[in-house]
């Protein structure tokens, strides 16, 4: 994807993360090969699901917004971007008398983009191995898929990225938890991924006593997450006396 050739024969196993295919297209031709001469290489590709192509979705809806704001109201359009070309990320461009234009060509692909990603997650929701056989056609190779070459055990992206939705948005908000709800929501989310539950067992080491802060930082630690979580001290009423209880808080990592 940095557009760097790679001429080595010793170079045989390539993965390949994009959701389009000329993307694709490019990121595979960067490994050369002789064509007189072709060497074998180990493809590996991902599977997605529809939450992968909704969370695409959202992210082109807000930059449509973005566009559809600089037509509507432009002074409210200032206030949101303050005109900063490098938050704008190529939807917009100043023309030679230093004005502010729409990039057409830009505009163009969101509108293509968004259509397909909807495609996508539909024919997703019909067939689990859409992307797969997407991919596959994309290098005139459908004939070959094999449901025995998934590679398993790999952790489920929609648990990893529902448990970081779950730390991102409790962030953001600075909710409160009981140590017994916060175990129990996180839990809820471990528990629908066999790996993503070995992991924490070997964290745990395989102990079944109650789950700590400790443990749960270092399973998000190693999931790459920023989030860690902390206690907090609160003083509240009940019964007209004031009682110290400590909740969980979500926070990011200290540096």
């Amino acid at each position: 994807d940095n557009g760097i050739n790679i001429k080595d024969d010793e170079v045989v196993n390539i993965i390949i993360e994009s959701f389009d295919e000329v993307t694709f297209i490019q990121m595979l031709g960067r490994k050369r090969i002789n064509i007189l001469n072709a060497q074998c290489v180990n493809l590996y590709i991902p599977m997605r699901n529809s939450s992968h192509y909704t969370k695409k979705i959202e992210q082109l809806e807000d930059k449509m917004k973005i566009i559809r704001l600089f037509y509507e109201n432009k002074n409210k359009f200032e206030k949101k971007t303050s005109y900063n070309l490098e938050k704008l990320q190529g939807a917009f461009y100043k023309d030679y008398d230093n004005e502010l234009c729409i990039n057409e060509t830009y505009s163009y692909r969101l509108v293509k983009d968004m259509t397909y990603y909807k495609d996508c997650a539909r024919a997703l929701n019909d067939d689990c191995w859409f992307f797969i056989k997407e991919q596959l056609r994309w290098l005139g190779m459908e004939h070959t898929f094999d449901e025995s070459n998934l590679i398993e055990n790999v952790i489920s992206d929609r648990e990893v990225e529902a448990l970081e939705k779950f730390l991102k948005d409790n962030y953001e908000d600075d909710s409160l938890f009981t140590k017994e709800v916060f175990r129990e929501t996180i839990d809820e989310i471990i528990n629908n991924d066999s790996k993503l539950l070995d992991i924490m067992n070997k964290l745990d080491g395989k102990h079944t006593r109650d789950k700590g802060q400790r443990l749960y930082n270092k399973l998000f630690m190693k999931l790459g997450f920023n989030y860690r979580v902390f206690s907090k001290p609160k003083e509240e009423k009940i019964n007209g006396k004031r009682v110290k209880k400590t909740y969980w808080i979500i926070g990011l990592e200290e540096k």
